[in-house]
């Protein structure tokens, strides 16, 4: 359905608050008005915006006749920060890669809303920008928090989001069949159907009480990282604290910064930069860069 055209009638509201206060004000909205959000820690090299997305006014939901066409005009066809998921299941699809994993969340989901809260770690301002009603709302809540002494924040204790958790986790592959996998990996590298495959074991843990939002609140407060995110997906909760940017474009550059790399994030190519001969020599005769044996 097409975006409503409230944001021809948006307007901007800023205040200066502490971090503490904005991260206040995430978990307050998203528990209030259902409001979702992308946060940052600040200082990482990695580090990247700080977003509160509230009351959705528009939403994609993908499946197998998602077009990149009809992502990319969702996300840039009109007014407003788009934010949500992509799953790896719809990348295979689109390169004919069929997958026998069992999933009951969409290929992606993608929101627009009527009004986003941005956090600037260098100048301490936060800014609303959106329907009028709805920043007003944003902002008094904003204010109330900022003139307490302590912010008001749900679920601080550091147990609430996992005491309701039963005792031990479950392994979707125990030792013998780890070890099978890899045998079999093995094989297929040697036969040249793959080249490298990362053989991933699945921890889990019933949690029939568990309260998603208090536990990303307190993975946040104990365990920060550059890319926490907390999404509504209809009656799923998606909790992220990755520390690791899949993929960045910005101005046609593109930047990926995995966790699983050869060489340290301070060796990273600046935009213009160009390329350290001794870093490419290093990477291009490294054999396991090369996937050789």
């Amino acid at each position: 359905m097409p975006l409503p055209s409230i944001f021809s009638a948006s307007v901007d509201r800023s205040a200066s608050v502490d971090r503490s206060t904005f991260d206040g004000l995430a978990f307050t909205l998203a528990r209030d008005m259902a409001a979702e959000m992308v946060l940052s820690v600040p200082g990482h090299p990695a580090a990247t915006a700080s977003l509160i997305g509230v009351a959705p006014v528009d939403e994609l939901v993908m499946d197998r006749l998602t077009t990149p066409d009809a992502v990319k005009a969702f996300c840039f066809g009109s007014p407003g920060l788009a934010m949500g998921f992509v799953s790896y299941t719809y990348g295979l699809h689109l390169r004919g890669v069929a997958s026998a994993k069992q999933t009951r969340f969409p290929l992606g989901h993608l929101k627009k809303y009527a009004a986003m809260a941005e956090y600037d770690d260098q100048s301490g301002t936060a800014t609303v920008t959106g329907r009028p009603d709805v920043v007003t709302n944003v902002m008094r809540v904003l204010h109330g928090m900022a003139s307490t002494s302590t912010p008001a924040a749900p679920g601080r204790d550091e147990s609430a989001g996992i005491a309701p958790c039963a005792p031990g986790l479950a392994m979707s592959l125990d030792r013998t069949g780890y070890e099978a996998g890899v045998r079999e990996t093995l094989a297929l590298i040697r036969a040249g159907h793959t080249y490298q495959l990362n053989l991933s074991t699945r921890l889990s843990r019933h949690c029939p009480g568990l309260d998603p939002l208090a536990l990303f609140q307190t993975l946040w407060q104990t365990r920060p990282a550059p890319f926490y995110a907390y999404f509504t997906s209809g009656q799923h909760r998606v909790v992220s604290t990755s520390p690791e940017r899949f993929l960045r474009v910005r101005d046609g550059l593109a930047l990926s910064q995995p966790i699983k790399g050869t060489l340290h994030l301070e060796t990273e190519l600046a935009p213009g930069r160009a390329p350290d001969p001794d870093l490419v020599a290093r990477l291009t005769g490294s054999a396991k860069e090369r996937s050789c044996p």
